[in-house]
């Protein structure tokens, strides 16, 4: 861990967020400010924003174009002195690439050199060198084509039953939503209207949003296709703001 502490202006620079985003994490108590510096602007502490990583749907746009793979893969351990020695960082890296499946000869190249996919998987490597307690996945595979999505998909599967860091996936699709979440939450405008196991969810749904976005979802055999009754839903009034617990998990915006 590092007692490191940074102004919000290094800090949006440092790891390529908005201060509006840093202003949410504080709001939601993901990172705080613990104090000011001389010159009155506050300073944070960096040892949460390591404990969260996020992987971008754009992966092009997330790596420095300028930068080689080591260089956009190693910045952020060496900006928070997460891992100090040079030789175990080193070997940190090639146990990184091993498991997201990149060869070493990556290392020497920039982000334009290598496929949709494989700049993926550094996005997600550079992410897992933090040993966070959390990764935030927005869309990460939306922007890649059909095959290297399964490919994608399956390496989350296989870091999800291997490391004891929790996964916050934000996807439009519901069927790799299915495969990898243990638990589902629906959100309409902004608003969290569903949560519950998936498997409880997926099979008993209760909001009529979250009814109307199941019965869209395709099915492979024809006959049933042909039986599948979509649900449209209307919102008549706006979302309210209280909760119903059906079980011990499954809550319901009412």
């Amino acid at each position: 861990m590092t007692d490191e502490v940074m102004t919000l202006h290094e800090l949006c620079d440092t790891f390529g967020i908005s201060r509006r985003t840093v202003q949410g994490y504080e709001k939601h108590g993901l990172v705080r400010a613990t104090g000011r510096n001389p010159c009155g602007y506050l300073l944070y502490d960096l040892q949460m924003q390591t404990e969260i990583q996020m992987i971008f749907q754009d992966s092009g746009a997330a790596l420095n174009p300028r930068m080689s793979i080591r260089q956009i893969m190693l910045e952020p351990v060496k900006i928070s002195r997460r891992i100090r020695d040079r030789e175990m960082l080193e070997n940190r890296l090639r146990e990184i690439l091993k498991e997201t499946g990149l060869d070493e000869s990556i290392l020497s190249k920039k982000p334009g050199e290598l496929s949709g996919g494989q700049r993926q998987r550094v996005a997600i490597g550079r992410s897992l060198l933090m040993e966070p307690r959390l990764i935030i996945a927005d869309e990460p595979i939306a922007s890649l084509d059909i095959s290297i999505q399964a490919q994608i998909v399956m390496l989350f599967k296989k870091l999800q039953q291997e490391k004891r860091f929790s996964f916050l996936f934000i996807a439009h699709d519901l069927s790799m939503v299915r495969f990898l979440s243990d638990t589902t939450g629906v959100m309409k405008n902004g608003k969290l209207v569903e949560m519950a196991p998936t498997k409880e969810l997926f099979e008993n749904p209760q909001h009529p949003y979250t009814q109307s976005l199941l019965s869209a979802i395709h099915i492979p055999d024809p006959l049933e296709e042909r039986k599948r009754r979509l649900i449209e839903y209307e919102e008549l009034q706006s979302l309210g703001e209280g909760w119903k617990e059906l079980s011990a998990c499954h809550c319901v915006r009412i």
